[in-house]
């Protein structure tokens, strides 16, 4: 946006404050007023009054500015709430205005205190605009941490899952594609395993890593007969994404939705480790081999806690 003129803002400003000044009390200065005056910053007090600085000169309210050795220091007095609302007012510096968002503040302030009074006889009042009574409460204020926010159904199919909290805190990064995979890796110029190590077909990827593999396709067939899913359709999943997959699988409302939650944790998790092992210690583990292991893994959950993916599982 190009800026005005620092003659025509001061301009804008003349003519908007000769329309009237807003009505105040006689008895009150406002923190910043909607005119060209403001009041002087006040002075805090001194923390230390007994503490002399390196020059040896001691404090203007406690030591005689006539000892030897000392200096009369021209230091305004402590900050003390008379000087809230009876300190002369001091003139803003027009030149500080210098672009149109400043001016458009400094407006719009005047249009809110244009018609604002303060009466001495009323005492002041908070009231908290979250709440209908005016009151605060810290249900409100936790709640307002959330407006803006995007809906997300993470909680259901991540966090209430049961499984390892460094599982679902993987899950949770794997959803907003947020894993190290080749493409992310040459991305930043990073040096990367280039083509998916699990089949060696094509750019690892989120999506073809973990549902469009063939790799990760046949254990997710092999699952499918050993449980008896019929919702599942490792071949039908070329077209979604990480986030759409993950949502179909254990987003439903399906009695087993929760065990096919933890399933699929189980399952993205152990490929993971299948593609860390080949990538990083050259060890490559067969597809069956893997299955045996998700199977044994998933028995060790159950007996660990996860109730409802034993409900599903053969013999368990």
């Amino acid at each position: 946006m190009a800026l005005a003129p620092r003659s025509s803002l001061r301009s804008q400003l003349v003519l908007l404050m000769s329309r009237g000044k807003p009505r105040m009390s006689s008895s009150y200065s406002p923190a910043v007023p909607p005119t060209l005056d403001a009041p002087a910053v006040p002075v805090m007090p001194d923390p230390d009054p007994g503490r002399r600085n390196d020059a040896g000169v001691g404090h203007p309210l406690r030591d005689p500015p006539n000892r030897k050795g000392d200096a009369v220091i021209d230091r305004p007095l402590p900050f003390t709430p008379e000087h809230q609302y009876n300190s002369k007012p001091a003139p803003i510096d027009l030149e500080k205005i210098n672009n149109m968002e400043q001016l458009k503040q400094f407006v719009e302030l005047w249009v809110l205190l244009d018609n604002f009074q303060l009466r001495e006889e009323v005492e002041d009042d908070i009231t908290w605009n979250l709440t209908a009574n005016g009151i605060y409460s810290s249900k409100s204020a936790y709640e307002i941490q959330f407006i803006g926010s995007i809906a997300s159904n993470m909680n259901k199919i991540v966090w209430k899952a049961w499984a390892p909290p460094k599982v679902k805190f993987f899950a949770w990064l794997l959803m907003q594609n947020r894993v190290w995979t080749a493409d992310r890796l040459q991305a930043r110029g990073w040096p990367n395993c280039d083509r998916c190590p699990l089949c060696n077909q094509t750019l690892e990827t989120v999506d073809h890593l973990f549902i469009k593999c063939r790799y990760t396709i046949r254990i997710w067939g092999a699952i499918k007969e050993w449980i008896g899913i019929p919702s599942i359709h490792p071949t039908q999943w070329a077209d979604l994404s990480i986030s759409h997959w993950w949502n179909m699988v254990a987003g439903g409302t399906a009695p087993s939705r929760k065990a096919i939650s933890s399933l699929a944790l189980l399952v993205t998790w152990e490929v993971w480790n299948e593609r860390n092992a080949r990538v990083f210690r050259n060890k490559h583990t067969p597809s069956h081999v893997s299955i045996e292991k998700i199977k044994a893994e998933a028995r060790l959950w159950v007996r660990a806690g996860a109730k409802h993916l034993g409900n599903i599982m053969p013999g368990e």
